[in-house]
């Protein structure tokens, strides 16, 4: 049985809501901040086991629930941002994707 039921299939070929394939498909789609891919990239082929043609992790794998994404917590301290004493951010979507999604 397919785990995600069928709302999955409204997005298939959409140029920016549909999976992506690979690594540089969804770097060039520009839907993360570019802090927010280097840190799951890099968190992800830092400890990987399983890797892929290029040495690193398959993403395939890990949209399908395959890995486990861990975050580096050592790289999570350059994606945050302190917006004031004690109030930090992590600007995880880039500006072009969330204004897409408020259209």
């Amino acid at each position: 049985q397919n785990v995600e039921g069928d709302n999955y299939k409204l997005w298939l070929g959409h140029p920016i809501l549909s999976r992506p394939k690979t690594w540089k498909e969804l770097r060039e789609r520009n839907v993360l901040t570019e802090k927010a891919f280097q840190t799951a990239f890099r968190s992800v082929n830092k400890k990987s086991t399983k890797s892929g043609k290029n040495g690193t992790t398959e993403l395939f794998d890990i949209i399908s629930g395959q890995i486990d994404v861990k975050l580096d917590p050592s790289l999570l301290e350059d994606l945050m941002e302190q917006e004031m004493f004690d109030v930090y951010s992590f600007p995880l979507f880039s500006k072009k994707f969330c204004a897409i999604i408020r259209k």
